[in-house]
């Protein structure tokens, strides 16, 4: 409304997307979810009106034409290498990343746990009876791989349920089930031995738990161990490297809690200009803590003072999750405006935005390289996204395949020194990978 009237449209090869102009813009447009999936703002051309465009075969290119003669060819990536898994589109609550990168683990809002395969992007299962909703940060992987921890409760069925779930991997066959919380279980962490696991719910009226589990799937007995000092909610948990303290957030209370796992002793508060907290994570030495909020920040804190050392300012919205890449150098955010944003762990410097989501993006996870980084989100999108740079010989490999290079001339050749050479008169050699003395 209030903008011209398309003149062209062109459906990609999978008709899943379909590519038309509004003014000097071009619009992708997602067919199944009947929603835009990119903007390619200002077009490239002048204030010319576009007269036609075609999309690649393999859908990840366009070319544009427009009456001033200019033609304009563009990738329909987006600004980072991405990959799209094949979902049902419906909305993703949670994800997690198995400890050697292989698989993924999701959570959705129709009750389901699923299991991917990365390197073939293919569903391998699904786990059945899980049948009540899971939160952002109720899923995880032991540390072995073999077993998919899950934090559940049913908010509004009336079911009672409030469980953690031990799924078998390989079998999709429930192993344990483990009851004790009052509400929801919100959050779910495994400490590093995978033997335990802490969970903390979220409820009204104070019914909050913060319980510590024995959950070694081999041992014959299993259970409750501790149930924490707290009546707070608890949006979020994670250990620290030697499994001997826990830091959790909670979104009523606006703030962030270190706490002793042996002996179940709070060590410290985080509190300042932070508001409802949805995602805590440790620094890369332990002597500091991130929190993501809903006063569109990521908040770095000093674990030893309390004190906020950084705030990361550039996200609009609520910020729902906060991941720290495997090596610390970097910080990886999601908010409910579906805007994804690397930063620079020292500087706080924003590196790259991601886009692509049109809705909250309430889970993220690093692949254990820290080359790559996966979302969901409550569009229904999983999605792969390309986290560094590439190497220098598979951006060449990248290039030669999604962009013209044209062949240099023999005096190019010779200036640059590249191999082989050629001399005036003769044919110049064909295109390929440049290779310099």
């Amino acid at each position: 409304r209030g903008n011209p009237s398309p003149r062209w449209l062109v459906i990609s090869p999978d008709k899943r997307t379909v590519m038309f102009d509004i003014g000097n813009d071009v619009r992708l447009w997602d067919i199944e979810r009947w929603q835009e999936r990119q903007s390619l703002l200002g077009g490239g051309h002048t204030e010319s009106w576009f007269e036609s465009t075609a999309i690649s075969p393999d859908g990840l290119l366009a070319a544009s034409g427009s009456s001033d003669g200019s033609l304009r060819l563009w990738n329909l990536e987006g600004q980072a290498k991405s990959r799209w898994f094949e979902t049902d589109g419906t909305p993703l609550a949670a994800v997690a990343v198995s400890p050697d990168g292989q698989r993924l683990l999701t959570g959705d809002m129709a009750d389901r746990i699923s299991l991917w395969d990365v390197e073939s992007g293919e569903l391998i299962r699904s786990f059945q009876g899980h049948e009540v909703a899971v939160s952002p940060n109720s899923v995880a992987f032991s540390p072995d791989g073999r077993y998919a921890r899950v934090g559940s409760g049913d908010a509004f069925g009336g079911s009672d349920i409030r469980s953690l779930v031990l799924w078998d991997i390989e079998t999709g066959e429930e192993v344990r089930r483990f009851e004790g919380h009052r509400s929801i279980l919100r959050s779910v962490a495994i400490s590093p031995d995978g033997l335990f696991a802490l969970s903390g719910s979220q409820g009204a009226g104070g019914e909050n738990d913060l319980i510590l589990w024995n959950v070694n799937a081999e041992a014959e007995s299993s259970g409750q161990i501790r149930r924490f000092d707290t009546s707070e909610d608890t949006t979020s948990i994670v250990f620290s490297a030697d499994g001997g303290h826990a830091l959790t957030g909670s979104a009523f209370s606006s703030n962030l809690t270190l706490w002793d796992v042996l002996t179940g002793r709070e060590i410290r508060r985080f509190e300042g200009p932070v508001d409802l907290v949805f995602d805590v994570a440790f620094g890369p030495d332990e002597s500091t803590v991130l929190s993501a909020s809903g006063d569109g920040s990521v908040t770095m804190w000093d674990v030893g003072t309390g004190e906020v050392v950084r705030r990361y300012i550039g996200h609009d919205g609520w910020v729902w999750c906060v991941e720290v890449s495997p090596d610390g150098s970097r910080v990886l955010s999601s908010a409910e405006d579906g805007t994804i944003i690397l930063w620079d762990f020292e500087t706080g410097e924003e590196l790259r935005r991601f886009r692509g989501h049109t809705a909250l993006v309430p889970g993220l996870g690093f692949a254990p390289s820290g080359q790559t980084a996966y979302s969901v989100a409550l569009d229904g999108a999983l999605v792969e996204w390309q986290i560094t740079d590439l190497p220098l010989d598979e951006l060449i490999e990248w290039v030669y395949a999604n962009r013209y290079v044209r062949d240099l001339t023999c005096d190019e050749r010779e200036q640059y020194r590249v191999e082989p050479h050629c001399s005036a008169g003769t044919p110049t050699a064909t295109s390929g990978p440049l290779s310099a003395e």
